[in-house]
């Protein structure tokens, strides 16, 4: 072994011994950094807005802050009511239906305002008068009529927002009162909205749906809160699973406290730097979990075998873990070089996981242990349930050509590489019978769209081009219908021919609330956009294509769901470049190990540990999954145990072939795998669909990282020489 990796193994001995010396102390400190660091969790706060989880250095999410501070912000909780199995509505039915929603109104609130196509009106002249005509008469008078009531409204503007093709439904619009103060959602008022829409739903008939940003955010509110159900189960299922392995549940109960530790330390410093939990920085106990997970393991499994005691055993791990957890920090750390914050974010609180992690494991668990002698007793060899033939199984050694032939998976994994659909869909987070999803599937089919954004027109731009950027993104792809200033105001004075009364009704109408929808106070305009998508690729291609019409920035597309789609596009290649990036560094870590413990097995130790990865790589590809946050998030997990097994086993032969080292600490690697594979399983039971695919590539990750590492591994390795 080099002696610059003599050195530094006795450095970190010389650390632990330091521990366990100063046990009291290390103990008490923990114990007050535990309690100071969940004291402060009480100030984290969770995103539960696409907003509030974008970069606002990005050009996109400034504009969204432009059309909030021009047309105010989009706090819109939307609700869709249809029929049932009648071909429309009766006006008792209307009737019924508009009074119930007027008292709810005034008896709630958290309304601030209430838009109803029952309010549309239209400017009719008369003799020297000019009046303002109910679009559609009021539903509560006496008549009997065998006609839809409702069919007036498709020839509004507003015709694909306020009903379907056919008049059959009918939709009503609530703006709703932010939270003051603020509170751990932001200011999203989640109790205010559901006790809100329970009243209302108390009222209605079965068919309706809700729709809306706020509709959105209160759904995923409810799946984040379920989700916390399953992080309970993984922590079942590791005690569970460690009790079996290691016959004692107090075993898994240490291994517990590490990690509850860990996550405490690390949530406790998201609070104190107001650092909110948003959609990737939630997924940061999982791979505390994997990484805690692995360190411990390979301890116990060491005390297990030799039954040497916890001092000997974490002696043995000490050096060895901490390159594998290196390799993790160096993985997400590589994060911090992005030109994104909440990557920058993640990439720091993950990094700082993986230390504090290794931190627990081998330095304050220990101090623990001497200090109190009855944690020693961690493993019983008599009560541990050993799978049978597990030397065996490791020791397998595939031919050669086999191994070599099993490499041709770099190949489909480059080919993958390149046909990868970097897209995603907002909308179908949801499983198909989940209520939201029904409403987008609804609106999809009945009205043709199924997202709003705006097109921002500067008030300097002329008329003649305000015209040609309104025919151009009414003629995209990816647009249903436009709503716009000239429409409305079109409509409200389709019956007037008098340009003086044109005038008078203008006068009124741009100073009128309603206008605000499409004139700010500097005269800026915007015109409603009606999506027939969510795709981000498709999305994209429709700010770019309206961009290059507006050089300048005089006019642009925007809104939360053109932000989400720009970021997505820059979070997914940031986070896909930094996969590579993490690879090269794991391989630089893995060479240095392998060349200092007089290794020579250097192409086969890497190639073994990334053969892994590179088969989810053609499974993404095969099974046509784009790549999104899921995907992301199991290819940073899967490069934070990349090399972690090749790296054990460099150790563990000493100066022995690495045959010796696969087989002494192979049966660890299996246990690992077993485990994570079951905690990955646990998110089937996900609320949110993405999760359950995320569980299983996760699961097949792990097994297939087990076949790279150890018998891929065991096919590239030389025979010993007898």
């Amino acid at each position: 072994m080099h002696k610059s990796l003599v050195s530094f193994d006795k450095f970190l001995r010389d650390l632990f011994q330091l521990c366990l010396k100063y046990n009291v102390l290390v103990c008490l400190v923990t114990i007050y950094l535990f309690a100071f660091s969940g004291y402060q969790t009480r100030n984290l706060t969770q995103s539960v807005t696409i907003e509030d989880q974008l970069d606002p250095s990005m050009q996109s999410s400034k504009d969204l802050e432009t059309l909030k501070d021009s047309f105010g912000s989009n706090t819109s909780l939307s609700l869709i009511v249809f029929p049932g199995n009648k071909n429309f509505f009766e006006h008792k039915d209307l009737c019924h239906l508009q009074e119930n929603i007027n008292s709810s109104v005034r008896n709630d609130n958290i309304i601030s305002d209430f838009t109803s196509p029952f309010k549309l009106r239209y400017a009719e002249p008369g003799t020297n008068s000019l009046s303002y005509q109910r679009v559609l008469v009021n539903p509560c008078e006496e008549i009997q009529q065998s006609v839809n009531p409702l069919s007036p409204l498709l020839k509004t503007p507003w015709h694909s927002l306020l009903t379907d093709r056919e008049a059959k439904d009918v939709t009503f619009n609530f703006t709703v009162y932010p939270k003051d103060p603020p509170g751990f959602y932001g200011d999203f008022d989640a109790e205010g909205i559901e006790t809100f829409m329970k009243e209302m739903e108390s009222h209605l008939p079965k068919s309706f749906y809700w729709s809306g940003p706020l509709a959105m955010q209160f759904y995923t509110l409810k799946g984040l809160a379920q989700s916390q159900w399953l992080n309970f189960m993984v922590i079942f299922v590791i005690w569970v699973t460690l009790r079996i392995y290691f016959g004692t549940w107090r075993g898994g109960g240490i291994f517990l406290l590490s990690l509850f530790f860990s996550s405490g330390v690390i949530y406790g410093g998201m609070a104190m730097a107001g650092h909110p939990m948003d959609m990737l920085s939630s997924c940061l106990f999982l791979i505390l979990a994997v990484s805690s997970l692995e360190d411990f393991i390979f301890v116990a499994q060491h005390q297990l075998e030799t039954n040497e005691g916890f001092i000997k055993s974490h002696l043995e791990l000490i050096t060895p873990s901490f390159f594998t957890s290196l390799t993790t920090i160096l993985g997400f750390g590589s994060l911090m070089t992005s030109d994104l914050l909440p990557i920058r974010r993640f990439g720091m609180w993950a990094a700082l996981g993986s230390t504090t992690e290794w931190i627990a494991m081998f330095l304050l668990v220990p101090a623990f242990m001497q200090r109190f002698p009855s944690w020693r007793n961690w493993v019983n060899d008599t009560k541990a349930f050993k799978i049978s033939k597990t030397k065996k199984i490791i020791k397998k050694k595939p031919s050669s050509h086999f191994a070599k032939f099993a490499l041709i998976v770099f190949i489909f994994s480059f080919f993958s590489i390149k046909n990868f659909r970097l897209s995603q869909t907002p909308s179908e987070m949801f499983p198909k019978n989940h209520p939201y999803q029904k409403m987008i599937d609804y609106v999809r089919g009945n009205r043709g769209w199924e997202a709003e954004a705006s097109l921002f027109i500067h008030h300097n731009v002329s008329e003649e081009k305000r015209k040609k950027l309104l025919e151009f993104v009414s003629k995209e792809p990816s647009v249903q219908n436009v709503e716009d200033y000239r429409k409305a105001f079109g409509f409200i004075t389709h019956k007037l021919t008098d340009p003086l009364e044109k005038e008078m009704v203008q006068t009124e109408f741009s100073h009128s609330k309603f206008a605000e929808r499409y004139l700010s106070d500097s005269k800026d305009e915007r015109a409603i956009l009606y999506l027939k998508t969510t795709n981000t690729q498709k999305l994209n291609e429709l700010r770019s294509a309206v961009a290059d019409l507006c050089p300048t920035h005089e006019c642009w597309v925007g809104g939360e769901i053109i932000a989400f789609a720009d970021f997505s596009r820059s979070l997914i290649h940031t986070l896909f470049d930094s996969f590579f990036l993490s690879l090269v560094l794991v391989g630089l870590v893995i060479s240095y190990l392998a060349w200092a413990s007089r290794k020579h097995s250097y192409f086969s130790l890497i190639i073994a540990s990334f053969w892994g990865p590179a088969v989810i790589l053609c499974l993404i590809y095969a099974f046509d999954l784009s790549i999104n946050f899921v995907t992301c998030i199991i290819a940073s997990t899967l490069v934070g145990l990349t090399g972690d097994n090749a790296i054990q086993f460099i150790f563990a032969a000493k100066d022995d072939s690495l045959e010796k080292g696969i087989e002494e600490r192979g049966p660890s690697s299996l246990y690992c795998a077993l485990t994570m594979g079951l905690c990955s399983l646990v998110f089937l039971g996900s609320y949110f669909e993405a999760p359950k695919i995320l569980g299983v590539l996760l699961a097949a990750g792990f097994f297939f990282s087990l076949i790279g590492d150890v018998w891929i591994l065991n096919g590239l390795t030389p025979k010993k020489r007898s």
